[in-house]
């Protein structure tokens, strides 16, 4: 029993070691985009452990998610940090409503995406058994209301696409999810944030928390880079800089 006790307790040590180390390096990458009091828009916040590492930055929070079992953990886990704002709403091209498709095994896979259900990586082995109806806006209403970001970051569960096309206006960055299985929609992503101003590209592969490129590329460059790499599970974040003058 001794043994059993100081195993599990070793285990235990372990694990929040690897979790301080992981937050470390999260600050670190996250620390060279966001400054004391940066505004950040946190889209797909689900249960806040991006917003966490941006409010550990000093940034001001705008979270936003259309869950309500996320919104009542978020409201739970950030009720006295007055730096971060929580919205209970989607995100898309334009106001209205939509369907959220829940999974209740996995939250973080929860999707207003038919594709991503029927197609997406997860779907033969997952269901998305709830389905909730909610309420959409768009980026530029968020921005009438908080005014722009330094940094949008997007995470939503093959949505990306329709986010994005809710924003008229530049920030200086905004990063979005992509995976193999969908990158054609990562690239219709770039073409229309390109409509947006001048830009500068870099990428991540899942969380690495290491940006692949020593200096920021191109469209062309960037995607012919993703389409290289021979892994069908791969997925990160594409990272858009614009020039603000």
């Amino acid at each position: 029993m001794r043994q059993k006790i100081m195993s599990a307790i070793t285990l235990i040590n372990q694990n929040n070691r690897l979790n301080f180390l992981n937050r470390r390096k999260e600050r670190e990458f996250f620390s060279s985009f966001i400054k004391q009091g940066d505004l950040v828009f946190d889209v797909g916040a689900n249960v806040g452990d991006k917003t966490a590492v941006f409010a550990s930055l000093g940034a001001r929070i705008v979270a936003i998610d259309p869950q309500k079992s996320c919104i009542a953990h978020l409201k739970n886990r950030f009720k006295n940090n007055d730096s971060i704002i929580i919205i209970e709403t989607a995100l898309g091209s334009s106001e209205g409503t939509a369907e959220l498709y829940i999974c209740e095994e996995v939250p973080t896979i929860s999707t207003i995406s038919e594709k991503w259900i029927e197609k997406g990586r997860f779907s033969n082995c997952h269901s998305w058994n709830q389905k909730d109806s909610i309420p959409i806006t768009t980026l530029d209403n968020i921005i009438s209301r908080f005014g722009i970001p330094k940094y949008i970051k997007i995470d939503v569960e093959g949505y990306e696409e329709e986010v994005i096309k809710g924003l008229t206006v530049p920030c200086e960055l905004i990063s979005f999810e992509y995976t193999k299985e969908f990158l054609e929609d990562a690239i219709h992503c770039l073409l229309y944030l390109e409509t947006l101003g001048t830009c500068e590209l870099n990428c991540s592969f899942g969380e690495s928390m290491q940006l692949n490129f020593s200096e920021w590329t191109d469209k062309k460059d960037l995607i012919s880079y993703l389409e290289s790499v021979k892994d069908d599970t791969l997925w990160g974040d594409i990272y858009v800089k614009y020039r603000i003058q």
